[in-house]
């Protein structure tokens, strides 16, 4: 195994890792940053397509798992997307009911 091939198993299991850990973050209702993730799959398939054809079929299970966890990410991203958007809903009708009838407990009558 060449030193590139084998720095790219390392590079994949890295993404896959980034992924793992975005989804946790994620599913404890807190932010996450992939800011690089993108770029650094590509890079990773860039380094892929200059392998040599015979080497490049280890490699099929490992990215299969990873597009698996993308797809997984992206489902979550948008599950938690939706309950913010509920949860500033909300929050926006609660700030519109106070703005109309005046602060709880006051009476102006």
């Amino acid at each position: 195994m060449t030193t590139q091939v084998q720095q790219l198993k390392q590079r994949l299991q890295a993404a896959s890792a980034v992924v793992a850990a975005a989804r946790q973050t994620i599913e404890d209702g807190n932010l996450v940053d992939l800011s690089g993730l993108e770029r650094e799959v590509a890079s990773i398939c860039e380094g892929l397509n200059a392998l040599p054809s015979a080497e490049t079929p280890a490699f099929k299970a490992p990215l299969v798992a990873l597009a698996d966890d993308l797809d997984r990410l992206t489902h979550d991203l948008t599950r938690s997307q939706r309950k913010l958007g509920k949860e500033i809903g909300g929050l926006v009708l609660r700030q519109k009911v106070a703005k109309e009838y005046g602060p709880r407990g006051s009476d102006d009558t």
